[in-house]
């Protein structure tokens, strides 16, 4: 995990960085809302690709603020605003309450297991690893990143909540919407090409 956090912190002894102030997200873009444990503070994330290949992604943390109640009326805008694939919530993680209100709102909901949670987590891992994921440098995932702290799950392993250091909100929120997007999002060439090509 050291490597993970070096890189996505943009060390400069991690390899190649991730940070890219000036990425363009291309539509559609899948959001997502994560909540503290105690509900005290919540964040938006958004991803998308970057790229026509859909191979390069990009997560960001569209807000991040004080409570949970007002998440409800900014992902309605924002799903208003950006064309999208939905939004991801945890139906076991403190944001699961807003899952009714937001199917209210006519948003689609794509709730997260506690197994495709532990996949969302080495998802972004990988995307780390491979240099497929890219960021903002946005300040409460920074932050975010610094303090966290991972679980073990069934046999894999997950974000802690819980024991973070700083407010996991931020970050569990980008592994939500970087799940969505690579599950919900349009399909990549490289994965069309090998789906659907010949022989």
């Amino acid at each position: 995990m050291t490597d993970f956090f070096a890189r996505i912190l943009n060390r400069a002894e991690a390899g190649e960085l991730l940070f890219d102030a000036d990425a363009l997200a291309l539509p559609p873009v899948c959001l997502s809302v994560d909540a503290t444990m105690d509900r005290s503070a919540a964040a938006i994330g958004v991803a998308a690709f970057i790229d026509q290949a859909g191979e390069i992604a990009l997560v960001d943390i569209a807000e991040h603020g004080t409570g949970i109640a007002w998440t409800i009326e900014r992902v309605v805008q924002l799903s208003g605003v950006w064309e999208n694939v939905g939004v991801v919530v945890d139906p076991g993680g403190p944001a699961n309450t807003l899952i009714p209100r937001l199917q209210e709102y006519g948003l689609v909901v794509h709730e997260s297991s506690a197994r495709e949670i532990a996949q969302a987590c080495g998802l972004l891992y990988d995307g780390v690893n491979t240099a497929t994921l890219r960021h903002r440098g946005s300040g409460p995932l920074m932050q975010s990143v610094q303090g966290a702290v991972k679980r073990s799950l069934s046999q894999s392993w997950a974000f802690d909540r819980r024991r973070a250091i700083s407010d996991p909100s931020p970050l569990m929120a980008a592994v939500l919407a970087h799940h969505g997007l690579m599950t919900h999002g349009p399909v990549s060439h490289a994965a069309f090409d090998q789906r659907f090509s010949e022989g």
